[in-house]
This record gives C-alpha cells, sequence and structure tokens, in this order.
C-alpha cells in the first residue's frame, strides 16, 4: 500500500465525522427507536463511503482502484 499523508487526512475526517454526527443524534433524539435507526443509516452511510474511497465499490471518480 502506498498511503500518503491526505490517506490518513481523509479516514480522521470520516471517523471524526462520523463520531460527530452520532453524538449529535444522541443528543437531537430523545426516543431509543429513533436514535438506534438514524445511528444505523449513519453507521451505514460511512461504511459505504469509506468502501467507496477504499476500493470503489460503486465506481465514482473518487474510487481507490
Amino acid at each position: 500500500m502506498n498511503w500518503d499523508a491526505f490517506d490518513f487526512i481523509i479516514a480522521a475526517v470520516l471517523i471524526g465525522g462520523l463520531v460527530l454526527g452520532l453524538w449529535a443524534i444522541q443528543k437531537a433524539i430523545p426516543q431509543k427507536n429513533k436514535r438506534l435507526l438514524f445511528f444505523a443509516i449513519a453507521l451505514l452511510v460511512f461504511a459505504l463511503v469509506w468502501a467507496e474511497l477504499a476500493v470503489g465499490v460503486f465506481g465514482s471518480p473518487w474510487a481507490g482502484s
């Protein structure tokens, strides 16, 4: 793997954004069922973006392959 600083910056932004998003969801939504649904959606979006950047699941211009 030929990783550079940009790859680590992107990973930090993605993980930081996920953590902040989960924190905001926890603070904003008092109902447990709705909060879990939004947690699941946030995690799914994170995983899809991560996979796209890593291996190009959808073949976008940002794909890693």
